[in-house]
Formats: structure tokens, sequence, C-alpha cells
């Protein structure tokens, strides 16, 4: 199996990022048992895009694409669909992040070996944030979705780390509440569901 499942988000047309990607940290070869890196996009009418698309899935085979218009509304949709693909998948654990994220994959490896807890959530901690109320702002969330005034500790979306556990663990709250806009967020009051705290 894999040792370590790296998700990165990605839009259709950011056919750049992930060639960068594929050129340095996320390359392949003597680390593949350690490590495997997949992008995961949602879709695009755009017929250029799409024929590239398509050259690329033939020349590499590492793009995982939704069944929803990749849009930034549609984002806690396309971390949901990561997730639920990365629990298919035998890795003892998943990393999810950007495309413009950089990762020095053997610190990574290392700190992971010393760090082998079964409900790992692990990655850049942001506590107290406030519940944005705000109607027509881009992360509102309604009192129907969420009661709370604040959210619970959670790790910032451009990277963070779940073991195995913690993953199918998140997961299996995740029809309790509509997904929100701040999809960081979101996954933070799964974990504070099922007991855990990055």
């Amino acid at each position: 199996g894999i040792f370590l499942l790296i998700l990165v988000t990605s839009a259709p047309g950011n056919f750049e990022a992930r060639s960068t990607i594929r050129r340095s940290w996320g390359k392949r070869g003597k680390n593949d048992a350690k490590f495997h890196v997949v992008f995961m996009l949602g879709a695009t009418k755009e017929p250029e895009i799409l024929s590239k698309l398509k050259e690329e899935i033939g020349s590499y085979g590492d793009l995982i694409i939704g069944k929803f218009t990749d849009s930034y509304s549609n984002l806690p949709l396309k971390s949901l669909m990561s997730l639920r693909w990365a629990s298919q998948i035998e890795s003892q654990f998943t990393v999810k992040t950007d495309d413009d994220m950089y990762i020095h994959t053997t610190r990574l490896y290392e700190w992971l070996l010393r760090h082998q807890t079964s409900r790992l959530y692990a990655g850049k901690v942001r506590q107290n944030a406030k519940v944005n109320r705000f109607r027509f702002h881009r992360y509102s969330v309604s009192y129907k979705n969420y009661q709370e005034q604040f959210y619970p500790a959670y790790c910032y979306g451009g990277f963070y780390v779940l073991s195995r556990e913690a993953l199918t663990s998140v997961l299996s709250v995740s029809k309790r509440y509509h997904p929100f806009p701040a999809e960081d967020a979101y996954l933070g009051v799964l974990a504070k569901e099922v007991g855990i705290t990055p």
C-alpha cells in the first residue's frame, strides 16, 4: 500500500502548476512507494481546455475529475470528493493541498514516521474563527447549517494531513452537515463531531 497519498486541488486550466509539481516535489521515481500525488479537479465545458486535459490524462493518468463545474462555490464539493476518493485508497496518511503549494516530501515523510498516531489531523491551525453570517459574503453560513458562533479549531485548507482512521471518521459524519463555503472550517466541524482535534 501507499504510505502517503497527496491530493492536490487544481483548476482545469492550471496546466503549468501541475507540470511544475510533476517536475519538482511530486516527481515520480524512487519515492513511489512512500507517496503518490493525484490532482483533483472539477469539470469544465471549455473545448480548448477539455482537449488539453484529455492529452494530460493520456500522458500522466494522475487526474481525478468530479461531476460538478470547477468553481469557487463548488470548492467544498471538490474537497469532499477528494477525501471520499482518498478513503477508497489504502494509504496510511492523506494530505490535501493546493497546486500553488510546495511540499518538502522528505521532511513530511520523516515527520509522519515520528507522529504515527491513529487519529492524526495536522496542519497550520486556526482557532476561534467567527462564523460569517453576512448573507452575500462568499464564506457565509446560515444558522440552519451551523448554529455555533465560532468554528472549532481547524487546519487551513492549503495544507493538512489526516491519518487513515481520522479520514474515515470525519467522512462518517459528513452527511450530518451541509458543506460550508469555508471547506477547511467544515472539516474542523466534522473532526470535532468525532472527537478529533488538530
